[in-house]
């Protein structure tokens, strides 16, 4: 024989913790492990993986809201000019429907424009951009900007 004691008197030692026999096996997987924490590192990882989609939502939108909104800028700044150079005859046109029409080809809607206070040949232009549907609820990227010659005085460039 082996050395290991066999008869009458011989049984194995049982695990207080289990009430099982040691070396026992503990079923798919062996080693004796904890029923109740089956599958605990799945709904870990499962809710890693939503909180990180969460954050990447949140900093796709933010990247989206601020790129509207640099094209509103944009397309205001350039409205603006148009409008401007229209009012001070260095461009054919109604500076109003000039500016409308930039704002148009640079993907924005003219709001207002309106004839900028104490500056001759200045305008002030308004403009939207709408977001993305699924962020709609924050409302349009808005645009303003103000065009016209440099004050009395001043060289320009």
């Amino acid at each position: 024989m082996n050395g290991t004691r066999r008869g009458r008197g011989a049984r194995p030692t049982s695990s207080r913790r289990t009430g099982r026999a040691e070396g026992a096996d503990a079923g798919p997987g062996g080693g004796g492990e904890d029923h109740a924490e089956r599958g605990s590192s799945t709904a870990a990882v499962a809710g890693i993986a939503a909180v990180a989609a969460i954050l990447l939502g949140a900093v796709a939108t933010v990247g989206h809201v601020a790129m509207m909104n640099q094209r509103a800028a944009t397309a205001a700044d350039l409205a603006a000019l148009a409008a401007a150079d229209a009012a001070r005859g260095l461009r054919d046109g109604i500076p109003c429907e000039e500016a409308e029409r930039t704002a148009a080809s640079n993907g924005a809607r003219m709001t207002d424009c309106a004839a900028a206070p104490g500056i001759v040949g200045g305008m002030d232009v308004r403009v939207s951009v709408g977001l993305a549907p699924a962020v709609g609820f924050l409302g349009p990227a808005r645009g303003l900007a103000r065009a016209g010659p440099p004050p009395e005085g001043e060289e320009a460039g």
